[in-house]
């Protein structure tokens, strides 16, 4: 498991819970200052990093990294409430799985 990962995955959490934004503002930084940098192969487990690319998808994230920003933020900003909570707790679900890994030595 790559350490990328998971500490990628460690920050666009951390940011989530501490910072006083809406939800939305906080998964558009998620993904531009965490997710954005994650590459597919960084989670070597085919299920896992198909969770996560189903992440970045619902995040609106197509554009290259160096692009992705302001896309991410349009995209999280037309979010419901609810599909909100529910991007947020998957995200929270794959970092449990792969720190699970992680501990594994997978």
């Amino acid at each position: 498991m790559s350490d990328e990962a998971w500490k990628n995955l460690y920050g666009a959490l951390s940011g989530m819970v501490v910072s006083d934004k809406r939800l939305r503002e906080r998964l558009a930084d998620a993904m531009r200052y965490h997710l954005a940098h994650m590459k597919p192969e960084d989670i070597p487990d085919p299920e896992l990093r198909t969770k996560f690319l189903e992440i970045y998808r619902d995040l609106g994230s197509t554009l290259p990294v160096h692009m992705h920003g302001s896309n991410a933020e349009a995209s999280t900003l037309q979010l419901g409430d609810i599909d909100a909570h529910e991007i947020a707790g998957r995200i929270l679900e794959l970092f449990l799985a792969v720190d699970a890994l992680k501990r594994k030595g997978g």
